[in-house]
């Protein structure tokens, strides 16, 4: 009792501890990945089809059975030891084993098994496939965390600014410097900065909610994050056809719809092996035990086991004559469903290869765009500054000023969300080179 206590004690420790921690964007990823439904769904799937997988292997094994009956008649019936109908109460008891085995049928099996197997890595690379997208997915909503909370950040800094500025107007205004005009136009710019923040922070708590639905996260309970995104800096890459070729070869999608073509293939080889003659060897042994209610005298149950038993092998051949063109259907079904994977097979990579190399022109169209919007933010700063200067000399307007400390602000906000994209489309086209989405996932 008093370890479970220590135990306790110990896990709420850590709970409380780990609470307190920051979240990175590779720790709400490798929770999402532990604990989201769809990659839940996912595994109880791969589940399945290893479980069919191993009956495929075990088919090729003989079948055996085995029956125990017993049996009591009434009236008449036919006497085991005479062969001839009397009117006496029986009790007969068997015992059977049987076993059958497949010789040939038309590669049923083999086909069977190699679409079991094509079927379990397919199962593999759509699991791999659910956990990357949970996982994109996931730092999408992130990057969006990142960027309403710096845009909270920077529209409180904002609304301070216009509040202290409203506050040195109305001492201008008390000495005679400004007019009224000023003062309300000042008021309506606070009144505005105040609605972006609240909105802002609306937004924000939208984001947080969104993350925390990908991430299966309580709703309840608070999740701090680190959200510094770094932007990683440019390094000689790899030639975007090298990336094609690796995601071609490597992509989970890919890969799923390339087993998926297999395991038709394979199933419609199958379909044709069913239209084949079989041919099956079975054998079997029996005995029986048999009394007579009315009395007489029997052997007993141990000889007649032995001397009533028996054994018997064979072998049968099967040929499907007519089925009312079920095989024929089963077999044209099973070709087209070959010819529509093999499409999609073909349709996912040239999907991927429009995605990989739209990706590389994303990031480095957001990589220019990123530097030539600090530049921006570094000359509106300077004109903001100016105008302000200008403004509490009075030789710039409320309007004016307000105009400069919007277009400031937007620049600001273009910048953030380019260098925030800038951070995804990097982390996107590293995905796509082989680099995990998680830095410490093997």
């Amino acid at each position: 009792m008093k370890s479970l206590m220590c135990l306790a004690a110990a896990t709420f420790l850590s709970a409380c501890i780990h609470a307190q921690q920051a979240w990175t964007v590779d720790d709400c990823m490798a929770f999402a990945v532990e604990n989201n439904r769809e990659v839940r769904q996912a595994r109880l799937t791969l589940d399945s089809y290893a479980a069919l997988h191993r009956q495929a292997k075990v088919a090729f094994t003989p079948a055996l059975s085995g029956s125990v009956g017993a049996q009591t008649s009434f009236g008449r019936s036919v006497d085991p030891a005479t062969n001839t109908y009397d009117n006496v109460s029986n009790f007969n008891n068997a015992y059977s084993l049987a076993f059958s085995l497949p010789l040939f049928n038309g590669g049923a099996l083999i086909n069977g098994l190699k679409t079991a197997k094509a079927n379990r890595l397919m199962g593999k690379t759509a699991l791999r496939e659910t956990e990357d997208n949970v996982m994109l997915e996931v730092f999408a909503a992130f990057i969006d965390v990142a960027y309403y909370g710096k845009m909270v950040t920077m529209s409180e800094a904002k609304l301070d600014e216009s509040e202290t500025t409203l506050k040195q107007t109305r001492k201008m205004f008390e000495l005679g410097l400004k007019g009224q005009a000023d003062v309300a136009q000042l008021e309506a710019q606070v009144a505005g900065d105040r609605w972006n923040v609240t909105h802002q922070r609306n937004l924000h708590e939208g984001a947080v909610l969104t993350l925390k639905q990908k991430m299966n996260y309580p709703f309840g309970d608070t999740l701090v994050l680190d959200t510094s995104c770094p932007v990683p800096q440019p390094v000689p890459g790899t030639a975007s056809g090298e990336i094609v070729d690796y995601a071609l070869a490597n992509n989970a999608t890919v890969r799923k719809a390339y087993y998926s073509a297999l395991a038709a293939d394979h199933e419609a080889k199958a379909a044709f092996g069913r239209l084949l003659p079989t041919l099956t060897v079975n054998g079997g042994y029996a005995t029986n035990y048999f009394k007579s209610l009315d009395g007489g005298q029997f052997p007993n149950w141990k000889s007649q086991m032995t001397n009533n038993r028996g054994t018997y092998i064979g072998v049968t051949l099967s040929v499907p004559l007519f089925s009312r063109l079920s095989g024929l259907t089963s077999l044209r079904v099973a070709r087209n469903d070959r010819r529509i994977a093999n499409e999609q097979y073909a349709a996912g990579r040239e999907e991927l290869e429009k995605l990989v190399l739209q990706a590389i022109m994303d990031r480095d169209a957001y990589r220019r765009e990123t530097l030539q919007m600090q530049e921006k933010v570094a000359a509106d700063s300077i004109a903001y500054g100016i105008t302000r200067r200008k403004f509490e000399e009075g030789l710039m307007s409320p309007i004016d000023l307000k105009t400069a400390a919007a277009t400031l602000l937007e620049s600001r906000a273009n910048l953030e969300r380019s260098r925030l994209t800038l951070v995804m489309k990097c982390k996107l086209v590293d995905f796509y080179s082989g680099t995990p989405l998680i830095g410490n996932k093997d």
